[in-house]
């Protein structure tokens, strides 16, 4: 009846979305910042960085799930974890760049 799902990704979904919603809230930041603030015209970028949103969510699910970045992730010491962090958004990085 209780059954531990040891190899299950399922049990890390919690921490996959605040990463994506952290990763895309600061993406957001940094659009509504360069473009809004300065009332920039941005009517050019508009679908670049809609495009380049729905690709940072596909990424990092992606890096999530190939690197395996959320084992034991409530085990980790605080060096480990900004190794851990480190290593993941270089993958992100490096993805970007090859989509790009």
């Amino acid at each position: 009846m209780y059954k531990k799902f040891e190899a299950s990704w399922i049990k890390h979904i919690d921490f996959l979305i605040i990463d994506t919603f952290s990763l895309q809230t600061a993406f957001t930041l940094a659009y509504l910042l360069a473009f809004q603030m300065f009332n920039w015209d941005n009517s050019y970028f508009g679908d670049y960085y809609l495009q380049i949103s729905v690709m940072l969510l596909v990424v990092n699910g992606c890096a999530a799930f190939l690197d395996e970045g959320y084992h034991n992730i409530l085990r980790r010491g605080y060096i480990q974890e900004a190794k851990a962090n480190a290593k993941h958004i270089l993958l992100v990085m490096a993805m970007m760049l090859v989509y790009f």
